[in-house]
C-alpha cells in the first residue's frame, strides 16, 4: 500500500505520502503526513489515522517490500 502525490506536471515526481514494509520479524507503517497534531481539530487527520490503525489489524496488512532498519532510522534523522 502506497499514497502518493506528484510533486507536479513538470517534474512528475511520484512522492510517497504513506507507506508500509517489513523491517526484521515486524511490520511497519511510516506516513509523512503529521497524524498527530491538533489531531482532534482536523477531521481528515483523524479519519486518516483510524484507517490505517484499522487496515494494520487485517490480513491485508502484509507488505511486499522489505526494509533494513537503518533505512528507517535515515528516514527520521
Amino acid at each position: 500500500m502506497e499514497l502518493r502525490s506528484i510533486d507536479g506536471w513538470f517534474k512528475n515526481r511520484r512522492l510517497a505520502l504513506v507507506f508500509e514494509a517489513r523491517v526484521g520479524k515486524g511490520k511497519i507503517i511510516m506516513s509523512g503526513v503529521d497524524l498527530h497534531t491538533n489531531i482532534d481539530e482536523r477531521l481528515e487527520g483523524k479519519q486518516l489515522l483510524y484507517s490505517l490503525k484499522k487496515y494494520m489489524t487485517t490480513i491485508d496488512f502484509n507488505p511486499k517490500t522489505t526494509i533494513k532498519i537503518n533505512q528507517i532510522k535515515s528516514l527520521l534523522k
